[in-house]
């Protein structure tokens, strides 16, 4: 379920989420095989193979919430548990998010026209500035969802929960 924030098996969401990515692939390969057959050709055969290729490529990147984002999440909470994976990975979107801008920058002044890369920064940026928003209300879900899960292993047998501060959020 990738709509909801918490991961419930990590690598399930590796697996849904690769799915995006294989397909640009196999498309691009389609079309790719169907140039080689003479099957297909011309200007829209090149758009498809374009689009498919930047597609899988962006999609891959490693920022919420494109695929390559809940792959990283998910490959991190399975050694470093969800709090410190978020962490991590907003740390990672950052750094993304400025060589995207620079590199847009320089392209758009480049080509005086290609200004692509500046708005894939501007919408995970803003992607960004919204989660930090939510943090508050994931970092509850998430204690809420440990303790939900202590229960299920029969660990817990109590109804409530309490964080302290001086005690790390672990998985």
């Amino acid at each position: 379920r990738l709509a909801d924030k918490l991961i419930g098996n990590p690598i399930k969401e590796v697996i849904i989420a690769f799915s995006g990515p294989v397909a640009n692939a196999l498309m691009f390969l389609l079309a790719v095989s169907m140039e080689r057959l003479y099957i297909w050709g011309g200007t829209s055969l090149f758009l498809f193979k374009y689009l498919n290729i930047c597609m899988l490529f962006i999609n891959l990147l490693p920022c919420m919430p494109l695929d390559g984002g809940r792959i990283l999440r998910a490959l991190l909470v399975l050694n470093a548990g969800y709090i410190n994976a978020v962490s991590f990975q907003r740390k990672v979107e950052k750094i993304i998010i400025i060589l995207l801008a620079v590199c847009g920058t320089w392209l758009l002044i480049y080509t005086k026209f290609n200004m692509s890369l500046v708005m894939i920064a501007a919408f995970l940026a803003f992607n960004l500035a919204d989660e930090e928003k939510k943090k508050n209300y994931i970092l509850m879900r998430e204690i809420i969802n440990c303790g939900n899960k202590l229960k299920k292993r029969k660990y817990m047998k109590t109804k409530m929960l309490t964080a302290r501060k001086d005690i790390k959020a672990i998985d």
